[in-house]
């Protein structure tokens, strides 16, 4: 007589895992496990930081010039240069996207992950580096900037 066993097996947890299974009949009979292929399940995202500019500075065409006392971050001309880093346990990066003010301004595939925003602004500013691994997790980190003066 022939079982066909089909309740369903769940797996649902990260790692790396393998699936065995054997049969044993009526009479106590043992047949050699059989095991799949190991597979591998990721349902962490990655992790990213925003590694510069450093907050509470005065920067000058790009260049960070001193600390200031009020602990604002104050970029005048030339842009912003921005850098990160991206990691994740098992799925690899596949990109990390830059933002400024929620405007998609660049996107970097390889490390070390970084961009220059230079676009045209006045007044406060949110720096946002998003990423997103080859599985489609994604994590962000975001950096407020008290005044981005750009004029041209």
């Amino acid at each position: 007589v022939v079982h066909e066993y089909i309740m369903p097996v769940v797996v649902n947890t990260d790692g790396v895992h393998t699936f065995c299974y054997w049969a044993v009949d009526c009479e106590g009979n043992v047949e050699a496990k059989k095991c799949l292929p190991e597979f591998r399940i990721d349902l962490t995202g990655p992790t990213v930081t925003i590694t510069g500019p450093a907050t509470g500075y005065l920067y000058l065409f790009g260049n960070q010039l001193f600390a200031l006392k009020s602990g604002k971050t104050i970029f005048l001309f030339n842009g912003i240069p921005v850098t990160a880093t991206a990691t994740s346990t098992d799925a690899a990066i596949a990109t990390v996207q830059f933002f400024l003010d929620d405007v998609l301004m660049t996107e970097d595939t390889t490390a070390p992950y970084a961009a220059r925003h230079s676009t045209k602004h006045s007044g406060p500013a949110t720096i946002k580096v998003t990423a997103i691994d080859i599985l489609g997790h994604s994590a962000s980190d975001t950096l407020n900037i008290d005044n981005y003066l750009k004029l041209f």
